[in-house]
Formats: C-alpha cells, sequence, structure tokens
C-alpha cells in the first residue's frame, strides 16, 4: 500500500468511527460484518453468449407467446440459457385483445 492510500484509508476509518453511535455498533459494523463477507473473488466460467431477439405472439396469453418465441429458437440455435422481455404489446379488436406479442432476447452460449 502507498502512503497515499494508507492516509486515504485512515481519514476514511477515522471519519466512519465518528458517526458511531456506540461501540458495539462499531464493533459489529467493522469486525463482525467482515468476517461474513467472501475474501475470495467469486469465479465466473468464461462463457461467450451470443444474443438474439425474437418476436412470439399468440391470441390467448403473454405467457404462450414467450413459450412459443422460446421454442422456435430451441428448434433453431443449442445451449440456450436466458431470456429476457424486451417488449409487450399487444393488438386489440372490436374492443377486446386479439393478439399478445413480446419481443425477447435470448442468450445462448458459444461452443
Amino acid at each position: 500500500m502507498t502512503d497515499s492510500i494508507r492516509l486515504k484509508h485512515a481519514a476514511v476509518m477515522h471519519r466512519a468511527m465518528q458517526r458511531c453511535k456506540t461501540k458495539a455498533h462499531c464493533y459489529y459494523q467493522y469486525h463482525v460484518r467482515d468476517t461474513f463477507r467472501p475474501k475470495k473473488e467469486i469465479e465466473m466460467p468464461g462463457h461467450n453468449y451470443q444474443i438474439i431477439e425474437i418476436a412470439g405472439s399468440s391470441t390467448s396469453s403473454y405467457e404462450d407467446a414467450i413459450k412459443g418465441a422460446v421454442a422456435e429458437a430451441a428448434s433453431r440455435y443449442e445451449h440456450l440459457n436466458w431470456w429476457e422481455v424486451k417488449e409487450m404489446r399487444g393488438h386489440i379488436q372490436d374492443g377486446a385483445v386479439a393478439h399478445y406479442q413480446v419481443v425477447l432476447k435470448i442468450g445462448f452460449r458459444l461452443e
């Protein structure tokens, strides 16, 4: 640690200790809580993903529109991992909902 970093750290700790309400609170804040933090960085798998957008529609529900879009993507691509609804819209006919449409972002792992 360089001297300037040590000084900044000391100043931050000094201000933090001044904000403590009780000694018990300070002990928890700076000793007990730190023991529950992971000491090691969590490793993420090194996969690469491609993201596609696909629109699905249904006459019955948004859920069916999503399931249809995911099924279509699964028939064309392998290793699907996740989906996210980007847009939701519908079509109204004669004062009632006629169609439900969703635009999904689907991510799949590249091998």
